[in-house]
């Protein structure tokens, strides 16, 4: 069985349509693109692949189809920008299940979770530069979680769990639940916590 994940190219092209899209909605419409790529990788599997492929995508279903029940019954005001959520867990998650489920634990944590770090250090200096020093704390306790999660599985759990209940409480606890609230949830959150779960394995 030959199966593949996101490799650091398709990864950095989904970055730059995010980025794109910042200046011009039209450059969303590159996604085409990856729902392409994910097509021929699912057209080019054999039996147990597209099981694994299959498997990994019903996962994904359950968690955006809960993000949505979730948001129409607290009648969220919905944005363009929180449709975006409907595009990139899918992708994510089945990326992510599909790793955990070929390749393990140990090459999750690691790809995964240097990953997050990398991104939300990109995303805070692309933004607005590193102007404070609170701005590190956070992907720097996700990095920290990281190497701790590599050396041992409960240290990773509680790594990976404390910082998800630390943004629980600050997205959804700490004033009116919005849709940037649930959007940094379903983005940030989440991952962090499916991460927690799975650093628990074998």
């Amino acid at each position: 069985m030959k199966i593949r994940t996101w490799s650091l190219l398709e990864l950095l092209g989904i970055i730059s349509i995010l980025y794109l899209s910042n200046f011009n909605g039209y450059y969303f419409l590159l996604f085409f693109i990856i729902l392409f790529m994910e097509y021929k990788k699912y057209n080019k599997l054999d039996d147990q692949g597209k099981i694994v492929f299959n498997k990994s995508a019903m996962h994904s279903l359950f968690i955006i189809i809960s993000i949505a029940i979730v948001s129409v019954s607290l009648q969220l005001e919905i944005k363009p920008i929180f449709l975006e959520i409907f595009i990139l867990i899918p992708l994510i998650y089945t990326n992510l299940f599909r790793t955990l489920f070929l390749r393990g634990r140990d090459i999750l944590i690691k790809r995964a979770g240097y990953i997050i770090t990398l991104l939300l250090f990109l995303y805070t200096f692309v933004s607005h530069g590193f102007s404070i020093p609170q701005e590190f704390i956070l992907p720097a306790f996700i990095l920290l979680a990281t190497v701790i999660a590599t050396k041992s599985k409960i240290g990773g759990f509680f790594g990976y769990f404390i910082i998800s209940m630390g943004l629980f409480y600050v997205y959804l606890l700490d004033g009116e639940l919005n849709y940037q609230k649930v959007y940094m949830l379903s983005l940030l959150t989440t991952p962090l916590l499916f991460l927690a779960i799975s650093s628990l394995k074998d």
